[in-house]
């Protein structure tokens, strides 16, 4: 793994907003293993919710 495999800032998988240090919201994570690269995907409470809940 390298620097350009880590998110600083993540963002949401759905809708793209930036989660930032400040934010009091939990989001989700979760590991996508179906493409051809593993990677970390993140989604914000309320696409979390709509799509998973």
């Amino acid at each position: 793994m390298n620097s350009q495999d880590v998110a600083l800032t993540p963002e949401c998988e759905e809708c793209g907003t930036v989660w930032l240090p400040s934010d009091t919201e939990r989001w989700r994570a979760e590991l996508l293993d179906d493409e051809p690269v593993d990677h970390l995907a993140f989604w914000c409470a309320e696409c979390w919710e709509r799509g998973f809940a």
